[in-house]
């Protein structure tokens, strides 16, 4: 029995002795962390990104630690919005009954908004009316888009229009954040470089340093596109020069009976216009195959001329012997 009472205080004095123990650690462990939090609550990490984590207050409750994080995520997403970057295009069909009248106009419109022609070609259409058509790409400033399009209505008839938005916010963002992770690894390279005393480790710096400076260079010339392109728009347009201009589509009976009745005198004109430039310009060649074609008439008519008189004579001579 006396054994069996040492063995119970033996056992709950090791067990009292744990229990300290284990006490005396947790609150080490939570000084230790206490003491690497600086004055302002960020970890001294003794690296530039601990300064950005903010200890958290342990006397605070989930729902205002929940109410924080959506704060700090709502604040950023504001500020990317506030930034916006976006890509605008335009498109535009017109049609001008006099095209070079429409093509001063249109370079008066893009010196006004201080616009540039990127890319222009004009060419003349068949002998059907020695038209002209052309296809331009011209850069607008950004802020002035609006008034250039309002502009090119005003000197043509506008038949199709389309106003496009590529927003490339996400990706520019990502972009600067890659060259600027991509200039601190080169900072750092260059930092080992210069401590730097075994040759074969001098050459594999050397060549991760050339692979970083090529990738910064081509995000930083993707950054130079993107904003090229916000800061101006690209409006292509197509311009076709007619006899007549496409009118709006008529809504009651009688708008659809006069202009289908104007429509079908104009198409009559046209085409009778169209028919004797036709017959003039290919003349030469109905005059040439029309000899070609008397030709070969007269000739199969002597043939069978001949093919006849020939049978005729063979008869008669036939008839005779008999």
């Amino acid at each position: 029995m006396k054994k069996k009472g040492f063995r119970k205080i033996l056992v709950a004095g090791l067990s009292g002795a744990l229990i300290l123990g284990m006490s005396a650690c947790g609150s080490a462990a939570k000084s230790e962390i206490m003491q690497s939090v600086n004055g302002n609550g960020a970890y001294s990490t003794g690296s530039s990104w601990g300064s950005d984590l903010a200890m958290p207050d342990y006397g605070q409750s989930e729902e205002m630690l929940r109410d924080e994080v959506i704060n700090q995520t709502t604040s950023k997403e504001n500020a990317v919005q506030s930034s916006r970057k976006v890509i605008k295009t335009a498109k535009l069909s017109v049609q001008t009954r006099d095209y070079d009248a429409f093509s001063a106009a249109l370079e008066k419109k893009v010196a006004e908004v201080n616009a540039y022609f990127q890319y222009a070609d004009v060419s003349n259409t068949d002998y059907r009316g020695d038209r002209k058509q052309g296809t331009y790409t011209i850069r607008v400033p950004e802020a002035n888009l609006n008034q250039f399009l309002a502009g090119v209505e005003d000197i043509a008839t506008v038949t199709n229009k389309t106003v496009g938005e590529q927003d490339v916010t996400l990706s520019y963002v990502d972009t600067e954040s890659r060259i600027k992770s991509l200039k601190i690894e080169q900072d750092s390279l260059l930092e080992l470089l210069k401590q730097a005393q075994d040759l074969d480790y001098i050459i594999r710096l050397q060549s991760r340093l050339t692979e970083v400076r090529y990738e910064i260079e081509n995000y930083e010339s993707q950054l130079r596109t993107f904003d090229d392109k916000i800061a101006y728009s690209t409006v292509n347009i197509s311009a076709f020069e007619v006899q007549r201009v496409s009118e709006p589509v008529p809504k009651t009976v009688g708008e659809r009976i006069s202009s289908g009745w104007k429509n079908t005198m104009i198409n009559i004109s046209e085409g009778t216009q169209n028919f004797v430039v036709w017959f003039v310009v290919n003349l030469p060649y109905l005059v040439f195959w029309g000899i070609v074609i008397t030709i070969a008439v007269i000739v199969v008519k002597k043939k069978i001329k001949k093919t006849k008189r020939k049978h005729n004579e063979n008869s008669t001579a036939e008839q005779n012997e008999e």
